[in-house]
């Protein structure tokens, strides 16, 4: 009697991915990660779900700046508007914002906007003022009233008590006082000057830093603080040889640095200049005043930074004012001009043309270096960007939402996605990358170039460099009644996952593919197939199938929701890996994925 020799089974494994992950554009990935994606988001996870619709709210001409205050805020070409209503004009360039109290302060043009004056109050930071006419300076008390007194090298014969000589002996005349009982000219400690011409103190206020120019005794050319103002008088602290009147004109300035970049911390606004490797403070509750220096806890502030490299970004953040070069930050502590400190270390800062992709995610901030993302405790800089291997380039620019950190790079379109079209060559183009702080994950929407992004309520809101118009992430559409709001159109989405088999030796089959959706009425999907990572896409389940699917379903045709498995029959080459595209349209959820695959044998050379 022969016997056949015993046949063995086929080696059959069934995986079940139950719950996914965000981005990792690594070669090497687990099964939850996707190696790809289009307008997913992260609010589900573990759970895949396209993004909310986002609404279009406003039309610009021409976007300088976005910046939320009490109200949103915005620079159309030279124009400032405030809750939506135009304030003043500005430069036509692109602008820098902060908050100090109730003012927006704007930047290069060194302009504020006060948000607590019925009218909004719009003006300059600096001021300056040149006379046309006959300009006087005499010597005076601190309350403008003028002194009586006798000048010369000697002092007078016979004088009387409470008598008053300015000694000009000296290459600096100095003031004093006779007294009788001591018969001792004693020195008047505080000496100031009254300033006249018509105009010469509109604009100006009391303990304002000025300079003063062209005046012909040159002990009142230099920078003073101002002990008064008025619309036809200032008053500073300085001596002169004696009364002064003149014709030539002068010139009183209220200047501000030029910054390249500005925060706000303590009542104070910081900036920095690379020109001149400074940092500067304002005056205390005063961004009009950044050179006052009269010896008390309010004055401004200036330090001369000695580590080379320009600056890239500034930002304040737990208590500290943090200035940003590529390779190094320096920390500003301290409470008062008498205390500040500036730590420079050797650290990953802002890369350059990265300074508006610093953002704060509740206590968390985030910024582009020039290599990767960071995320800053207090400490050390930490990269949270391994995921995005290859996917970042360009410039960024971010905002927070919630938890959420949004972050748009701009490149030359060259990302057209496995189910896209590729953008024409050398267009500027970007990707739009959410980085969720709660959960670890990054996510990729879309090819949307942001230029500004701005938080308010509840909700952030973007200006798109490709269409110039304001965009809500939320899909707010209450907007100040413009008639260019609308909603977002449905969108293609789609996730592709990384080489599946991997961790399997040997040539192998999937002979089944089991997918749990939930998805709503008119919706679509699609899935794909590439195998060993070859050749193009192949359809595994195509949208007439799963549109069979759905209305075959139990629950029929529905208005709500339905939750559905569908298993997918295959005949699948032999391969050692292979990659799954799901793509769609409208809201479709995936809770999972089981596959099947029957173990081949190891392929001869």
């Amino acid at each position: 009697m022969a016997f056949l020799p015993p046949l063995r089974g086929v080696k059959r494994k069934r995986n079940r991915i139950d719950g996914f992950a965000g981005l990792n554009h690594n070669r090497v990935i687990n099964e939850r990660e996707l190696y790809d994606m289009r307008n997913m988001q992260s609010g589900f996870l573990p759970v895949l779900a396209p993004r909310n619709k986002r609404a279009r709210v406003r039309q610009f001409a021409k976007p300088n700046g976005l910046f939320a205050h009490d109200k949103l805020c915005w620079v159309d070409g030279v124009e400032f508007f405030y809750d939506g209503e135009f304030k003043g004009n500005v430069a036509d360039s692109e602008k820098t914002f902060a908050r100090m109290g109730a003012y927006v302060l704007i930047w290069p043009d060194k302009v504020y906007y006060n948000t607590n004056t019925k009218d909004g109050e719009f003006g300059s930071l600096e001021n300056a003022f040149t006379s046309t006419g006959t300009v006087t300076a005499k010597l005076c008390r601190a309350d403008g009233v003028l002194y009586d007194y006798k000048a010369g090298d000697t002092a007078p014969d016979s004088p009387d008590d409470g008598d008053f000589w300015l000694d000009t002996s000296d290459v600096k005349p100095a003031l004093r006082l006779y007294s009788a009982a001591t018969g001792i000219w004693g020195g008047v400690a505080t000496v100031y000057v009254k300033i006249e011409h018509p105009g010469i103190g509109i604009g100006f206020s009391m303990n304002d830093g000025v300079t003063l120019e062209g005046f012909e005794d040159g002990l009142l050319n230099g920078s003073f603080y101002l002990v008064d103002a008025a619309p036809n008088a200032i008053i500073v602290v300085a001596i002169i040889a004696d009364n002064l009147t003149q014709t030539a004109p002068v010139t009183v300035k209220r200047e501000v640095p030029d910054l390249d970049f500005i925060t706000v911390l303590n009542n104070r606004a910081w900036g920095c200049s690379s020109a001149k490797h400074e940092i500067y403070g304002s005056k205390l509750g005063d961004p009009k005043n950044w050179h006052c220096y009269m010896g008390t806890s309010m004055d401004s502030y200036t330090a001369t930074v000695g580590s080379g490299g320009d600056f890239t970004g500034c930002v304040a953040h737990m208590g500290q004012v943090l200035f940003f070069k590529e390779d190094r930050i320096l920390k500003l502590f301290g409470t008062r001009p008498s205390n500040f400190q500036l730590d420079d270390s050797a650290l990953r800062g802002v890369g350059a043309g990265n300074s508006k992709s610093i953002a704060i995610v509740n206590e968390t901030l985030i910024y582009h270096s020039a290599v990767d993302v960071c995320a800053f405790g207090q400490a050390l800089p930490v990269g949270i960007s391994d995921a995005l291997v290859g996917l970042l380039a360009g410039n960024a620019v971010s905002g927070a939402f919630g938890h959420l950190y949004y972050m748009s790079t701009d490149h030359p379109g060259d990302h057209p996605g496995p189910t896209g079209h590729p953008s024409e060559g050398g267009e500027l183009t970007g990707r739009m990358f959410v980085y969720d702080t709660k959960k670890g994950v990054w996510m990729l929407e879309d090819e949307t170039y942001a230029r500004f992004f701005a938080a308010w309520n509840n909700d952030l809101y973007y200006v798109s460099g490709d269409d110039h118009c304001l965009y809500s992430v939320a899909g707010n559409m209450e907007f100040y009644g413009d008639d260019s709001v609308s909603m977002e159109p449905s969108f293609e989405w789609y996730v592709e996952t990384g080489d599946i088999g991997l961790n399997l030796p040997d040539g192998k089959y999937i002979s089944g593919l089991q997918i749990f959706v939930e998805a709503e009425l008119n919706s679509h999907l699609r899935v794909e197939a590439k195998f060993d990572g070859c050749g193009e896409w192949g359809d595994l389940l195509s949208v007439p199938q799963f549109l069979r699917y759905f209305y075959g379903s139990p629950h029929g045709v529905t208005k709500e929701p339905v939750k559905l498995a569908f298993t997918i029959p295959l005949h699948t080459p032999r391969c050692n890996t292979v990659k799954l595209l799901l793509s769609g349209r409208n809201d479709v959820k995936i809770y999972s994925m089981t596959y099947t695959v029957e173990q081949g044998s190891e392929a001869e050379v």
